[in-house]
């Protein structure tokens, strides 16, 4: 489907729809692009990729596939679960695809976060509880 950008009169409460029916209080039609296209239009080297999509992590992680191929571009990455769903993607999707192209990941929201085999990612994210709309942030190293 096509997103919807809603915005918000709060700080931070702008989010993309994912085509549910429900009513925004205002739209605005922007395009939308992959990662790897932009990193294709920068054409410089990219340090770091902050990602906090509010749930369409699958997506974005989806449209990166090509810069993710390159091993070399570490991510910091919201993992919001019932976000995912809500937005239409897959839960079990961006996990493979977080374990298919990083070596390690630490959360950075444990107490003491330690950098941990890519292997352990999927019983991790499926050990911790995510319910009530909870979610992390995960540093994942290439």
């Amino acid at each position: 489907g096509r997103p919807i950008p809603t915005v918000s009169n709060k700080s931070g409460g702008h989010f993309v729809q994912a085509g549910d029916g429900a009513q925004p209080t205002a739209t605005i039609h922007v395009p939308m692009k992959t990662v790897d296209h932009i990193a294709a239009e920068l054409g410089s080297p990219i340090a770091l990729i902050k990602c906090d999509t509010q749930g369409h992590e699958d997506h974005i992680l989806t449209g990166a596939q090509d810069l993710l191929a390159q091993r070399i571009v570490p991510w910091h990455l919201e993992f919001w679960p019932i976000g995912i769903d809500r937005a239409g993607g897959s839960i079990g999707h961006a996990i493979g695809l977080i374990q298919k192209y990083f070596s390690c990941f630490a959360d950075c929201r444990a107490s003491a976060p330690d950098l941990v085999p890519i292997e352990a990612f999927g019983r991790y994210a499926e050990a911790k509880n995510f319910s009530n709309g909870k979610f992390t942030d995960f540093l994942l190293r290439p």
